[in-house]
């Protein structure tokens, strides 16, 4: 990757993170990566940059929120102490 592309990888993952990273892509073709700032599309940047194709992303953790127990494509309301968790989350 060239010099901009390394730049934007390791703004993004605490030092170490990346050669952890590839070691996994080595080893794998799926891998699990942690995230603080979910800016548009940057996951695919991310490993664009190293050269790897994403052909499919799961997200799931968000802020406070989990995907436990919730099949996918379904959806359910949030409870009271998880909006003003989310309110917290947020501020």
């Amino acid at each position: 990757p060239d010099r901009w592309k390394l730049r934007l990888i390791r703004h993004f993952w605490r030092p170490g993170y990346f050669e952890e990273l590839l070691k996994r892509l080595e080893k794998n073709n799926e891998v699990g990566i942690e995230i603080h700032i979910g800016k548009n599309r940057i996951v695919r940047k991310i490993f664009e940059a190293i050269d790897h194709k994403v052909s499919k992303l799961d997200r799931v953790l968000f802020g406070p929120f989990t995907k436990k127990d919730l099949p996918r494509g379904k959806w359910r309301k949030l409870k009271d102490q998880e909006i003003r968790n989310l309110k917290v989350f947020t501020n």
